[in-house]
């Protein structure tokens, strides 16, 4: 009866099976949801941001320009398009140039 007793003790303070189970793969999975949430900067926009640092307004919109052509329905693309023109002071072309939805 004392091992019984003593046991019962033991298993009180312990987590159960099951539980001990889940929290092993959730910290598992923990770090890959983390690193997933990352978002790495796509090729394009780095390039787009070195040149903006460096104020070369057409080479920046020369990426932006083949980006578009490849993803015309893009709002990061687009968005970064109008920031160049804004920055570079030629935003009349976006009136003139025909914007379309």
């Amino acid at each position: 009866m004392y091992l019984d007793l003593e046991y019962a003790a033991r298993r009180k303070n312990l987590i159960p099976p099951h539980v001990a189970i889940a929290i092993v793969i959730i910290a598992m999975l923990f770090p890959v949801a983390v690193a997933s949430g990352q978002d790495l900067t796509p090729a394009w926009l780095a390039q787009v941001r070195i040149f903006v640092e460096l104020h070369d307004w057409p080479s920046a919109m020369s990426v932006i320009e083949q980006q578009l052509a490849r993803a015309p329905q893009d709002m990061d693309v687009r968005a970064w398009r109008a920031r160049i023109l804004v920055w570079s002071d030629r935003h009349e072309i976006t009136f003139s140039s025909g914007w379309t939805n």
